[in-house]
Parts: C-alpha cells; structure tokens; sequence
C-alpha cells in the first residue's frame, strides 16, 4: 500500500500512500521504528507536490540555508515545523510540536 520515495540511511523512510481506497491516498508517510513520538508510520506530507513546494518554502524563508563557510546545511527546526505545519495541514506529524 506504500511505495518508498526516500530513506535516511538510518533506518528511517518516507513513503507515499498508493492505495487509492485508504482515504489518504497520494499522502507521504514518514516511517520510523525508533522515534519516540509516534509508533511506526505517520502522516507528514498532504502530498509529494505538497513536500517539495514546502521544502522550497523552506529555502526560500530561511528555515533551510547552506553555510559555504563550515560547508553544512543550516536547520532552523522551529521555522520548519511552522511551514511545514501551514502548508500541509492534514499531516498528523506536525501536530506534535
């Protein structure tokens, strides 16, 4: 019923909902057998066009920008979970912080 778009290398998974019959079709799961807020899988995306337009989004207001002088990726996890929680609000992940 779920088709996997991305994994972290770590044990974690994103998939999107294929069974069209699931009342969440086309939504993106985020699968995570050791996180401690949620058991298994959980809603964060209300679709895969919904993920890269809020990941752009992200870019775009700064919750995600690449530091050239250590060469890393910059988080700002409270702006993230904020666009995150405005652009997909049928995602049951966001509603835990």
């Amino acid at each position: 019923d779920f088709f996997p778009l991305f994994n972290s290398g770590g044990g974690d998974f994103y998939l999107i909902d294929i069974k069209k019959e699931s009342g969440k079709h086309g939504m993106i799961y985020y699968f995570s057998p050791s996180n401690p807020d949620f058991k298994g899988f959980i809603t964060m995306s209300d679709s895969l066009k919904s993920l890269i337009s809020t990941v752009i989004t992200c870019y775009e207001k700064n919750a995600y920008k690449y530091d050239y002088s250590i060469n890393s990726l910059i988080f700002n996890p409270e702006l993230e979970n904020k666009i995150f929680k405005d652009l997909n609000p049928k995602s049951d992940y966001w509603k835990l912080f």
